[in-house]
C-alpha cells in the first residue's frame, strides 16, 4: 500500500528466489491472451476464484486504512501515511491503493457475473458459481459504498455513494436466489445478511430487519487468506505480529481486554518492559488475526441481529433492541446486558456493541460517518477522538477520490 511497505516485501520476496539462480529460468512468452480465450464453461471456475482473490486483497487494503482512520487501531509503526490515517488525514495522493482495490474487487465480481450469464446461459440460475459471483460483487460494492466518499462507477462521473448500495442490494438479492436454487445455504444466507445491511444504509429499515431475519446467528462468512505467498496472507496480521505497525493502545478497544470480540495482549520485551513500535508507542497487539492465514469476516449473523437492534432502537423499541442484542452477545458466551433507562444510554451501548462485533472488519468508519451525520448520542470518548487536536481540521470520514482516478478520468475535475 506504501513504499516503504512495498519495498520490504519485495525484499522478501527477492531473498526467497535466490536459491534458484543456478536453475535454468527459460521462459516462452506466448504473448497477450485475448479475453476471448476465456469464452468456454471450462473458465468459469477459475473466473470466479479470481474475484475471490480480488475481494480478499480488498479487505487486506481497506482494513489497514480504516482501522487506523476510524481508531479501532492506532499507529506505533514507521510508515508515514499510515501515520496520517491515524490522524484522520486522507489525502488523494495517499489512498491510490485502497481506491484501485476496491474498485478492481468491485469490477471483477461485476464482470464476472456478466461472463457468467454470457458462458452459463440458461444454467446461470442453478450455477453455484454465479451465486459466489453475485455475492461477491454486492460485498465489493457494500464496502466500496461504506469506505469511498463518491461513486465513480468504470469512468464516469462521481455519484452519491448510496449508488453502491443500490447496486449491492440488486447483487445480494439475485445471489441469494440462485443460492436457494441450488441449495447453497450459506452462500444464501451470508446474501440476505449482506442485503439486510446496504437495504439499512439505504434507509430501508423495515425491509432491512425482514431481511436480517433470514441469517443465522452463527453464520460467518469469510475472506479467506494463505501463507504460501506474501499476496495471499492476511496484511494485518503481517503489520501487527511480524512487525510493530499498528497497536490497540490509545483506542476505545484498549478498554475490552478480555472480549472475546475484541481480543488483544500486550507485548513484552527482552526486558521485560511493554515493547513499543519504532515510533515508541506501547504495542497491545491485536489476536483476531493470529497467522497470516486467518479469514477476515464480511457477513456475520451477529451483526444480523445488531440490524434488528438498530431497527428496533430507531422505532423507539429500546427492549427489543436489547433482546436481539443479547442474542448477538450470547452467540460469545457474554452475559446479557440490562435494559437501560434512557434511549440515549441504549444509543451510547449500542454503538459500543456493534463497534465490537465488527472490530477490524473495516466496517466502523461508516458506521461513525452515519451516526454523525444523523447526530445519534455517541460516546463522549469517541466524540472527543473525532475532534483533533493538532490543527488539522476535521477528521476524515471517508476515503476520497484518488490521484489516479482523478488524473485519469475525464468527468472528474481536477
Amino acid at each position: 500500500m506504501t513504499n516503504p511497505k512495498s519495498m520490504i516485501r519485495r525484499a522478501a520476496l527477492t531473498l526467497g528466489l535466490l536459491p534458484l539462480t543456478a536453475c535454468s529460468l527459460d521462459v516462452t512468452n506466448p504473448g497477450p491472451i485475448n479475453d476471448s480465450a476465456l469464452h468456454t464453461p471450462q473458465a468459469v471456475p477459475p473466473i470466479v476464484a479470481g474475484a475471490n482473490y480480488n475481494l480478499s486483497r480488498m479487505m487486506n487494503t481497506s482494513l489497514e486504512v480504516v482501522s487506523l482512520v476510524s481508531g479501532e487501531l492506532s499507529h506505533s509503526g514507521s510508515y508515514p501515511e499510515e501515520g496520517l490515517y491515524a490522524r484522520g488525514i486522507l489525502r488523494p495522493e495517499d489512498v491510490d491503493g485502497i481506491w484501485g482495490s476496491i474498485h478492481r474487487a468491485r469490477w471483477t465480481a461485476e464482470d464476472a457475473t456478466a461472463k457468467l450469464r454470457d458462458l452459463l446461459g440458461e444454467d446461470y440460475g442453478s450455477s453455484i458459481y454465479a451465486a459466489l459471483a453475485n455475492l461477491y460483487a454486492g460485498i465489493g460494492n457494500r464496502t466500496a459504498g461504506e469506505v469511498l466518499c463518491d461513486a465513480v462507477i468504470d469512468g464516469g462521473a462521481p455519484q452519491p455513494r448510496a449508488e453502491h448500495f443500490a447496486r449491492a442490494d440488486t447483487f445480494f438479492a439475485r445471489a441469494a436466489t440462485i443460492a436457494a436454487a441450488v441449495g447453497a445455504d450459506s452462500i444464501a444466507a451470508a446474501a440476505h445478511g449482506g442485503r439486510a445491511a446496504v437495504l439499512a444504509w439505504l434507509g430501508k429499515w423495515d425491509q432491512a430487519a425482514q431481511e436480517a431475519a433470514l441469517v443465522p446467528t452463527d453464520l460467518v462468512y469469510n475472506a479467506v487468506y494463505s501463507e504460501a505467498h506474501s499476496d495471499t496472507q492476511n496484511d494485518l496480521w503481517y503489520e501487527t505480529h511480524s512487525r510493530f505497525e499498528y497497536t490497540v493502545a490509545n483506542t476505545l478497544f484498549a478498554e475490552m481486554h478480555g472480549d472475546p470480540r475484541t481480543p488483544w495482549d500486550t507485548i513484552f520485551a527482552g526486558s521485560g518492559k511493554p515493547a513499543v513500535g519504532p515510533n515508541g508507542t506501547i504495542v497491545l497487539r491485536q489476536e483476531k488475526y493470529a497467522d497470516g492465514s486467518s479469514p477476515v469476516p464480511v457477513v456475520q449473523g451477529t451483526e444480523a441481529r445488531l440490524i434488528q437492534a438498530e431497527a428496533a432502537l430507531r422505532a423507539g423499541d429500546v427492549a427489543g433492541a436489547f433482546g436481539f442484542i443479547n442474542q448477538a452477545r450470547a452467540a460469545y458466551g457474554l452475559a446479557a446486558l440490562p435494559v437501560p433507562a434512557s434511549t440515549d444510554e441504549a444509543w451510547i451501548t449500542f454503538e459500543r456493541e456493534r463497534g465490537a462485533t465488527t472490530w477490524l472488519q473495516a466496517r466502523r468508519l461508516w458506521d461513525i460517518s452515519r451516526w454523525m451525520a444523523e447526530k445519534r448520542p455517541m460516546d463522549p470518548r469517541l466524540v472527543q477522538f473525532m475532534v483533533p487536536t493538532d490543527g488539522s481540521g476535521a477528521r476524515a470520514l471517508c476515503v476520497p477520490i484518488g490521484r489516479d482516478e482523478a488524473n485519469s478520468n475525464p468527468n472528474i475535475t481536477p
